[in-house]
């Protein structure tokens, strides 16, 4: 009797195995598919949900405002000397305080997320200047 106990458990044991494995095939499977998608690259990247922003996708007058805000930013001449000096601030820590590779790679790469974001507002493009191919006035 107890070696049909051990058998008994053996098989529920082996039942269960399967059913784990069948399990991790199917999220391995799904881990494949999200993996091609950029959004949820990113998502695994930092922990959490990411929102796209596109604001070409805004009302037209929206986009005029939206351009003017980001120009009015990066003409900014307070924002533009706080850029500097945060940026001279982490080079003299590199030079003077950094102690390892780790260190320096962050800090590089935050002071190119600052330079990818002061090229972003200078490449906000202004809808008054895009010109439409079925205008009004346009000439027969």
């Amino acid at each position: 009797m107890k070696w049909l106990a051990t058998k008994k458990r053996l098989i529920e044991e082996l039942h269960a195995v399967k059913n784990q494995n069948r399990k991790l095939v199917e999220m391995n499977a799904k881990l494949h598919y999200e993996m091609r998608e950029p959004k949820y690259v990113v998502e695994a990247i930092l922990q959490r949900g990411i929102n796209w922003y596109d604001y070409e996708s805004l009302p037209y007058a929206e986009r005029v405002i939206y351009h003017a805000n980001a120009q009015a930013i990066s003409r900014n001449e307070t924002f533009q000397n706080e850029i500097k000096y945060l940026l001279a601030d982490w080079i003299n820590h590199l030079a003077t305080q950094s102690k390892d590779f780790a260190e320096v790679r962050d800090i590089r790469a935050m002071m190119n997320g600052i330079e990818m974001m002061r090229k972003r507002f200078m490449e906000i493009k202004n809808p008054e200047k895009q010109t439409s191919k079925n205008t009004i006035h346009e000439a027969i």
